[in-house]
C-alpha cells in the first residue's frame, strides 16, 4: 500500500523513538498521542513504513 505522508496527521503526537532498519528498508516511529482533545490520557503506538526512499523528522521547541 502506498500513502502520501503529508496527509498523515497526529494532533499533539510526540515521537518517542525512530527505528530505522536499513536491511529491510523499514522505518518505525514509536509515538504517543492524546486519546481525546483534553490531552489527559495518552496512547502509545507505532507507525511502520516499508520501502521508503527518504524521510525527514522536523523537531521543534517544546514551547512552540
Amino acid at each position: 500500500m502506498s500513502a502520501d505522508l503529508s496527509k498523515i496527521r497526529f494532533q499533539d503526537a510526540r515521537i518517542i523513538r525512530v527505528i530505522e532498519d536499513t536491511d529491510q528498508r523499514r522505518l518505525t516511529f514509536e509515538v504517543t498521542y492524546p486519546l481525546k482533545d483534553s490531552a489527559v490520557d495518552f496512547e502509545a503506538g507505532k507507525l511502520t513504513f516499508e520501502l521508503y526512499s527518504r524521510y525527514v523528522v522536523a523537531e521543534r521547541d517544546m514551547n512552540g
